[in-house]
């Protein structure tokens, strides 16, 4: 696959509903494909509670992996459930693959949420007609695909694809063969940014 890149806002309140949407339905021996990968938060869940109220901890952290925002705490919301966060996700998850609740954040708020599909909004039917079907951010218009704003090195995939996302994130942060990506993966006890309660104890917001 080589999915678009679509920059939404959402609230904390949809951040921690997103979570728990990502892990409601894992158990033990199944990993279904709606478990999130994510980057710029951390959290804890235990899969032996009821689906949708799974989630103990979460977090946003900066590129330090300093925690600036406190989302959820011993499974409760914290602060202003209104507060907003920008993120990025797949074009597909955007639409409601897997699931998830993008579309319904849209519907209710397509204002707040404020959706930019890097690689534009596509003719569907190949009319060249801008059908309302087509308006998937609901502003109105046609929303042509973001120009890449620097001189990329990665050239196979377009700028607002995935592939090429991660293409210049490997370049920049690993450009050389003796700085090749070379970490090994992390085993579930180990991993610090998603903390699942059955292999290890929730650290997130101590």
């Amino acid at each position: 696959f080589n999915n678009g890149l679509t920059l939404l806002s959402i609230t904390a309140e949809q951040l921690l509903q997103t979570i728990e949407h990502g892990v409601a339905a894992t158990a033990p021996g199944a990993t279904p494909g709606q478990f999130p990968q994510v980057g710029s938060v951390k959290f804890s869940f235990d899969a032996t509670r009821p689906a949708n109220n799974r989630v103990l901890s979460l977090v946003v952290v900066d590129n330090q992996d300093k925690v600036i925002d406190v989302v959820a705490k011993n499974g409760e919301l914290v602060g202003d459930p209104s507060r907003t966060f920008r993120t990025v996700t797949l074009t597909y998850l955007a639409d409601g693959g897997d699931d998830y609740p993008f579309p319904g954040f849209l519907e209710a708020n397509p204002t707040l949420v404020d959706r930019i599909d890097l690689l534009g909004e596509p003719d569907l039917d190949g009319d060249g007609i801008f059908d309302i079907e087509e308006d998937v951010n609901k502003n109105g218009v046609k929303d042509e695909a973001i120009a890449e704003p620097f001189e990329g090195v990665a050239n196979f995939a377009p700028f607002g694809s995935e592939q090429d996302a991660l293409a210049e994130y490997f370049h920049q942060v690993f450009p050389t063969a003796d700085r090749a990506f070379d970490r090994a993966d992390t085993e579930p006890e180990f991993d610090e940014r998603i903390q699942n309660l059955a292999f290890r104890e929730d650290t997130i917001n101590n």
